[in-house]
C-alpha cells in the first residue's frame, strides 16, 4: 500500500516557496549593487572605468547564485506541472511500471517519496 501521498496543495506549495527563494536572491543581488553604487559615488570612491570595472567583477561573482535562482524557478515550475497533475491522481506521477516498484509494496506500507516519480523532462 502506498502512503504519505502528496497532495496538490503540498506540490502547489513547494513550488511557491521556491520560487520566492529564488526572487529573494535576484532582490538580493540588486540592492547589494545599487547599495554599492550610491556609497561609491557618494564618497567620491569610484570615477566612471572603475565603477564599470567593480560592476563586472559583481555580477560576475554573483552568477553561482543567479544560477541557483534559475534552478530554483525551473524546480518551482516543475513542482506546479505536479500539482496540476496531482489533481487528477498523484498515482500519476509515478513513472516506473509497477514490476520496478520497491519490493514489498503489496504486502507492506511504502511511502510515495520511495517511488521514481516523472521527472522534468518527462513532464
Amino acid at each position: 500500500m502506498i502512503v504519505e501521498v502528496p497532495t496538490p496543495e503540498e506540490f502547489h506549495t513547494t513550488g511557491l516557496n521556491q520560487l520566492h527563494l529564488a526572487w529573494q536572491i535576484a532582490v538580493q543581488a540588486m540592492q547589494d549593487v545599487e547599495h554599492y553604487d550610491q556609497w561609491a559615488h557618494e564618497e567620491g570612491q569610484l570615477d566612471k572605468k572603475q565603477a564599470s570595472n567593480n560592476a563586472e567583477t559583481y555580477w560576475a561573482k554573483l552568477q553561482p547564485n543567479l544560477a541557483n535562482a534559475l534552478g530554483l524557478i525551473q524546480q518551482s515550475m516543475e513542482m506546479a506541472l505536479k500539482g496540476r497533475i496531482a489533481v487528477v491522481s498523484p498515482f500519476l506521477l509515478i513513472s516506473r511500471d509497477p514490476k520496478d516498484w520497491p519490493k514489498g509494496v503489496d504486502k507492506v506500507e511504502k511511502p510515495f517519496s520511495d517511488f521514481r516519480t516523472l521527472s522534468a523532462a518527462d513532464l
